[in-house]
């Protein structure tokens, strides 16, 4: 068991020999990105140092004026749906968490901050929640959010982000792809989430619902317009007629 005492505030500042010795973190998460679903966290390392009043105080006021203060995390493989991020958001915000990081090649990304011109890495992590919140999720206590997310159809495998070649993931990383490949698969069978039917058809009947209703809304404008063009005509023609 690795001690920690340094809190994380940057990816960057993780070892790499804690990637690669499988250590677990633990941490809050904080907020959920709505774009991407990248997970902000708040490192929480096992031993905390006492700290003079005056210099905690002077570092919650720079905390709460720095957001990047977070580690960035995405979950490991998982490329989860507008449902779910929305579901972790409203279930799992605010909960304490563990989380073992998958190697620097998987997973890292950097990203420019245009406001503050800063680079962050963005790494990939097998989050597990301390405080299961949620009461309807199929959820052993082995599970992991990835998994998850997945089984109940909130997320899918790889999506937008590339899964890694094979050859170069570690017994650790490939038994979790596994895992969430026939979790993956079950929801498929199940029709669960995404892979249900019923709610894709019903999307895309209220997609054609919504563009029929557009249609309709622009050729009464349209025909409301030749009416008008109509009317002024007339009424020119009339008042030429008078005047002559």
């Amino acid at each position: 068991m690795c001690l920690q005492a340094t809190k994380f505030r940057d990816c960057s500042q993780i070892p790499r020999s804690f990637v690669r010795q499988n250590v677990q973190l633990r941490g809050r998460l904080v907020d959920v990105d709505l774009v991407e679903g990248t997970l902000s966290v708040e490192h929480q390392p096992i031993l905390s140092l006492p700290a003079p009043s005056f210099w905690s105080r002077l570092q919650k006021n720079n905390n709460s004026n720095n957001s990047s203060q977070y580690l960035q995390l995405r979950l490991a493989f998982t490329s989860p749906t507008i449902a779910g991020i929305y579901w972790m958001r409203l279930n799992v915000n605010g909960a304490p968490i563990k989380f073992r990081l998958i190697d620097h090649h998987c997973g890292t990304s950097l990203e420019e901050d245009a406001k503050k011109k800063k680079k962050r890495i963005i790494l990939w992590a097998a989050v597990k929640v301390v405080q299961q919140q949620h009461r309807y999720a199929k959820l052993s206590k082995s599970s992991t959010l990835n998994e998850m997310l997945i089984r109940n159809g909130l997320a899918e495998v790889g999506g937008p982000f590339p899964l890694p070649n094979r050859t170069l993931l570690s017994k650790r990383e490939a038994k979790l792809l596994h895992r969430l490949e026939l979790a993956e698969a079950k929801a498929v069978q199940e029709g669960l989430g995404l892979w249900n039917d019923n709610a894709t058809t019903t999307a895309a009947s209220t997609g054609t619902a919504l563009i029929t209703v557009g249609q309709q809304v622009i050729r009464s404008w349209w025909a409301a317009i030749i009416n008008c063009l109509k009317w002024a005509l007339s009424w020119l023609k009339r008042t030429t007629t008078k005047e002559q």
